[in-house]
């Protein structure tokens, strides 16, 4: 397999960003928590599908990659804390933009999002921030050449832990705050960090049956539903660990099949659908209120299909203009 980006992975990680969707703004019953469980592999995925592409760059190339990423992260915040305030002012409530600005702006939830990459202002925000991070780390592990089998020791023991802290303490009815497990060492770097391994092993798993690996992702589905009945809501399953892996391996398996060039311009958009796609939710929930549309079933399906519709959208615009600046 060539160390370069194909279509299948596009369009998994165009998936895996509606995944992310529905996790945040789809709510109908049971339904809701089905897809909000099956969902919690998407970033997870994210992440070590990253990593894959990561394994053997050099320290020089990691550095690229963490500007673009601070400077992707810096518009991010503004464009959603920009377009919170506007909504704000059109419900006239200017008071809520003072509240706004005080909330987000003190000493707890500065060191909660430099800690644990906690961005209040838009949650989902936490994942651009962690990534940053792990690839600081990695650049530091590979300019002092510390041994694979290190990294990947560590990375397991971190993995171990998350799950340690988080489904395991939900067997016991224990919880703690989300941000202390949903972070760059305990999520980010892990994943990332599997996505590595399945690179230096590539053509090894690129020969496993697609048999094999439906039967690993139907294992995923099952232990994810079985964990969210009888556990609770969690970040992250032992359920999620097989769904993601089962995506990892679909696109290294079929990594020679070719989607038409509008498709994968389209999917290739997945990064800026995951960002906006919390705007365009809100600001439809104006529109809503402004046309007199009550919340109904209907509604409730229908939203999160027309949040991935407008995001997907939207993100293809933004990406041709982010890609005109990083040209000039």
């Amino acid at each position: 397999m060539k160390n370069n980006r194909n279509d299948m992975l596009d369009l998994l990680k165009l998936l895996a960003s509606y995944m992310v969707v529905y996790i945040h703004v789809f709510s109908y019953g049971s339904l809701s928590v089905a897809t909000d469980a099956l969902a919690r592999c998407a970033v997870p995925f994210f992440f070590a599908a990253t990593g894959f592409y990561s394994y053997g760059i050099t320290p020089e190339k990691i550095k690229k990659r963490i500007v673009y990423l601070l400077r992707l992260f810096v518009f991010s915040v503004v464009f959603c804390v920009s377009f919170d305030i506007i909504l704000l002012l059109l419900n006239n409530d200017v008071q809520a933009v003072t509240n706004y600005f005080s909330l987000y702006l003190n000493i707890k939830n500065i060191l909660n999002l430099l800690l644990f990459n906690n961005a209040l202002y838009s949650i989902h925000l936490w994942y651009l921030l962690a990534l940053i991070y792990v690839y600081t780390i990695m650049y530091f592990l590979t300019l002092y050449k510390v041994k694979e089998k290190i990294i990947f020791a560590f990375a397991i023991a971190c993995l171990v832990l998350h799950f340690i802290l988080a489904e395991g303490l939900s067997i016991f009815g224990v919880a703690i705050e989300y941000y202390y497990i949903r972070n760059f060492a305990l999520m980010g770097f892990p994943f990332f960090v599997i996505g590595l391994i399945a690179q230096k092993y590539v053509y090894k798993l690129e020969k496993l049956s697609s048999r094999f690996i439906f039967v690993f992702g139907a294992i995923g589905i099952l232990l994810t539903l079985l964990s969210r009945k009888f556990f609770g809501k969690n970040e992250l399953y032992v359920g999620s660990f097989f769904l993601m892996i089962a995506m990892m391996l679909i696109f290294i398996k079929y990594s020679n099949i070719k989607c038409p060039k509008a498709i994968v311009s389209i999917a290739s958009c997945n990064t800026f659908v995951y960002i906006i796609h919390f705007t365009v939710s809100k600001y439809l929930w104006y529109i809503y209120a402004k046309i007199g549309i009550g919340y109904s079933v209907c509604l409730a399906l229908v939203h999160p299909l027309l949040v991935c519709f407008l995001s997907t959208v939207l993100a293809c615009a933004v990406k041709k203009v982010d890609k005109l600046l990083r040209v000039k």
